[in-house]
C-alpha cells in the first residue's frame, strides 16, 4: 500500500502524512484525494463536484441542490452533512442519475404497520432511480421532469391493488430526500438529455403485468421494486460498481419482454 488516510467522522484528517518512507518502494506521493473520494485542496474544503465541502464544521458552504420535502425534518438543514450521520450515510453531490434506496415495512401478521415506528421495520431496501440534472434548465420545457416541484424525478416501483409490480414516477416515498444511494455512469458519450429520454422510453414501454412478489425473489420467484430499478439500470445500460445491501430481487431484473 503506497497511500492511506484516516478521517473523523465528518472528514477532517487525522493523519497528514503525503508521503511513506522510501524503504515501502513508493518514494514521494503526494495526493488531493479527500474525504469519500472527492478532491481536497490546498484551503481543506472538500469539493463535491456541485459544492464545497467543510470536513470542520461538518457543513457545506452552499445549499443542497434538491429541495426538502415535508415528513422528515432531518432534511431541512441545507448544509448538514448525511442528514447528520455519517457513519450511516455518504452525503453525494445531489445532482446525476442515482441508484437510490430507503428501508420498508412489510406487514408480516394482522396488526397494523405504523411507520413512525422503527420495529416495523424490516431491514430490506426499496430501490430506484433518482435524477437531479446537472443543468435543470436543459429541461425547465419537459413536462416529465420535476412533477413534484422537488427539483428532481424519481423511477421506481411497487404493487397495486391487484398485486401487480406496477411503475410510477415520483412515488410517495421515493421522492422524500434521501442520503444514500450509488452514483451511476452514463453509458458511452450520452448526455443527460439523452440519458433521460432513454430511461423515460423504458419505463413507459413497461407493461405494468409482472406478478409482484414480497419473499418469493429469495428463491427466484417473481419480482419486485429492486427487480425494476435493475431492469432499469441494464436495458439503459447505465455503469455503477456496487449494489445495496438487504434488498432482495435486485439481482432478478423483470424479463425484457415486459419492456416491448
Amino acid at each position: 500500500m503506497c497511500w492511506a488516510e484516516t478521517y473523523a467522522p465528518y472528514g477532517e484528517k487525522l493523519d497528514n502524512e503525503d508521503k511513506l518512507e522510501p524503504a515501502d518502494g513508493c518514494g514521494l506521493l503526494k495526493t488531493d484525494v479527500g474525504y469519500t473520494g472527492h478532491v481536497q485542496d490546498g484551503s481543506g474544503l472538500v469539493y463535491a463536484q456541485q459544492r464545497y465541502y467543510d470536513p470542520v464544521i461538518g457543513r457545506f458552504m452552499s445549499t443542497d441542490p434538491t429541495k426538502p420535502t415535508a415528513g422528515d425534518p432531518r432534511y431541512f438543514g441545507r448544509y448538514q452533512y448525511g442528514a447528520n450521520s455519517p457513519y450511516n450515510y455518504v452525503d453525494l453531490n445531489g445532482r446525476e442519475f442515482q441508484l437510490q434506496w430507503h428501508d420498508v415495512s412489510i406487514q408480516l401478521s394482522d396488526a397494523p404497520i405504523i411507520e413512525t415506528n422503527p420495529s416495523n421495520r424490516t431491514g430490506f431496501k426499496h430501490s430506484f432511480i433518482s435524477f437531479v440534472p446537472d443543468n435543470p434548465e436543459d429541461f425547465a420545457s419537459d413536462s416529465r421532469f420535476n412533477q413534484s416541484g422537488t427539483g428532481r424525478t424519481t423511477f421506481g416501483a411497487g404493487p397495486d391493488k391487484d398485486d401487480k409490480l406496477a411503475a410510477g414516477m415520483d412515488r410517495d416515498d421515493d421522492i422524500k430526500p434521501h442520503p444514500v444511494g450509488i452514483k451511476l455512469t452514463l453509458p458511452g458519450n450520452m448526455t443527460e438529455i439523452e440519458a433521460f429520454d432513454k430511461i423515460n422510453n423504458t419505463f413507459s414501454s413497461y407493461s405494468n403485468k409482472v406478478p409482484y412478489s414480497k419473499f418469493g425473489v429469495h428463491f427466484g420467484l417473481g419480482n419486485n421494486s429492486n427487480s425494476f430499478a435493475r431492469s432499469l439500470l441494464d436495458l439503459v445500460g447505465f455503469e455503477y460498481t456496487e449494489l445495496p445491501r438487504s434488498a432482495p430481487g435486485i439481482n432478478t431484473p423483470v424479463d425484457k419482454s415486459e419492456f416491448d
